[in-house]
Parts: structure tokens; C-alpha cells; sequence
């Protein structure tokens, strides 16, 4: 893997009445949100070739919302229930089983855990992610282990926040 984009989910509704969080669906503004950041991903070069969310319902319709604004429809798409709420160590042991065979990996999950591994793998890069914001990453050869510091040629950060 040469590449990796770390982006949050969409804002949620916090109108859902269930009890299980996993369930809450996308807000009026996540959606928005979503769809105003699949534009801004589309211009990043090359484009993923393969994308893994978590399986909450949030992080699965921001999915949904990237690949059609884009026409993305051919993108392998994962949900992988061991990254709702994921760890750091968690998150670094998913991409690195998926780096084998992409190219430019889009991860779509959750914070703390999302903002954990970009200040991990730019410890200049302090911040909590906020909804629908993406760090894209690009690595200076493929990598294979994230445990090793591996050098960065260059990233991008951008944020719906910063369009309002």
C-alpha cells in the first residue's frame, strides 16, 4: 500500500430512538457532508482501490454516499465489525492485512480510534477528526508495516467545516 485515507464518518442522527448504536443513521448533515467530501476524494490521485468501514450503519451509508456521488460502483467494499469503535492497534492491524494487494487503501470508521492512528502516523498532525474530514496519506514505498514508522512523502487533510 502507497496510500491511505483515513476518513470519519458522516454526522449521525441523534433523533434515532434504538438502543443500539451501531443502528444510528447519518444525519441530514452527514449526508450532506458526505456527499460535499466525495468530490474533495475524487481529486485525490490515484483514486482507492479498495474501501473498509466498520459495520455501523454511519460508516456504511458515508461508504455508500463516496462510491455513487463518484460512480465508484467496481470498488471493493469490506464492513468489518472488529473496527466499530476500534482501537489504534486494532485499526493498524486491519490495513496492514488489507496493504498486501491495494494500492490506495480508504478507511472509513470512527473516532477516537481514527484520530489516534493519523496522530500516530504524522505526530505532527494533532487533532481529532471531525465528521466527514479525511487525512490521505502518501507513503514514500509500499508499505507493509505501520509499526515502522514509515516515511511520508506528503498528505492532505480537509474537512467539510472549512466549505460553511
Amino acid at each position: 500500500m502507497e496510500f491511505l485515507t483515513l476518513l470519519r464518518h458522516g454526522a449521525a442522527s441523534f433523533e434515532f430512538q434504538g438502543s443500539n448504536d451501531l443502528q444510528r443513521p447519518l444525519s441530514k448533515t452527514g449526508i450532506t457532508e458526505a456527499k460535499l467530501m466525495a468530490s474533495s476524494i475524487a481529486k485525490l490521485k490515484p483514486i482507492p482501490d479498495a474501501i473498509i468501514t466498520s459495520n455501523a450503519i454511519r460508516t456504511m451509508s458515508t461508504a455508500k454516499l463516496i462510491t455513487e456521488e463518484n460512480d465508484w460502483y467496481s470498488l471493493p467494499l469490506i464492513n468489518d465489525s472488529e473496527l466499530y469503535l476500534a482501537s489504534l492497534e486494532t485499526l493498524i492491524k486491519k490495513i496492514q492485512k488489507s496493504s498486501k494487494t491495494t494500492k490506495h487503501l480508504l478507511l472509513i470508521n470512527h473516532n477516537p480510534g481514527l484520530s489516534d492512528l493519523a496522530n500516530y502516523l504524522i505526530p505532527s498532525f494533532v487533532t481529532f477528526m471531525p465528521t466527514c474530514s479525511y487525512l490521505s496519506i502518501n507513503f514514500r514505498e509500499n508499505i507493509l508495516n505501520l509499526d515502522l514508522n514509515p516515511e511520508i512523502v506528503s498528505y492532505e487533510y480537509d474537512y467539510p467545516g472549512q466549505y460553511t
